[in-house]
């Protein structure tokens, strides 16, 4: 057996979840995330964390062991930039200023409550194995949040024309 441990999973959806990667970015492109979190992410597309599984299952070599699944660690107002750039000229009004902790406590946003615990930390991990031994590739953040962001639109997680 091998396990593959995915990050936070973006990417595009097919059907609605209420999964916390659907909230997050739902929000944000909803214009109900207050804004910039001094906060950064491990992200993974949900495409590459298939891909992973796969490799794991069928690869040589890999029984007894562990992958990291995450293209990266990305600050959330990279994150927020992208939804910005790419659902704002759709009508969309991403927030993108930057907000304090206490801003975000005082603001009572259950979804940006949620990273609290994350603010100042600076995340570091290793996906080196999973690179090598799994042949693993990465979407880039873009694709991540630009798929994900459409398909959250298509599916009416996000409703249209807001």
């Amino acid at each position: 057996m091998a396990v593959v441990n995915p990050a936070l999973i973006l990417g595009p959806e097919f059907v609605k979840h209420g999964n916390s990667s659907e909230a997050l970015i739902g929000e944000i492109i909803k214009g109900n995330f207050p804004g910039v979190m001094d906060v950064n992410l491990v992200l993974v597309d949900v495409r590459d964390a298939a891909q992973a599984h796969v490799s794991a299952m069928f690869k040589n070599n890999t029984n007894g062991k562990r992958y990291i699944c995450s293209s990266g660690t990305y600050p959330l107002g990279e994150v927020i930039k992208i939804a910005k750039d790419e659902f704002g000229k759709l009508g969309y009004n991403i927030k993108d200023q930057k907000i304090t902790a206490e801003e975000v406590k005082a603001g009572g946003v259950p979804i940006a409550q949620n990273y609290l615990h994350l603010i100042g930390l600076k995340m570091m991990l290793n996906n080196e194995r999973g690179k090598k031994e799994l042949g693993q590739t990465y979407h880039s953040l873009k694709e991540m949040i630009v798929d994900m962001g459409h398909s959250l639109i298509k599916t009416g997680i996000v409703p249209k024309n807001i």
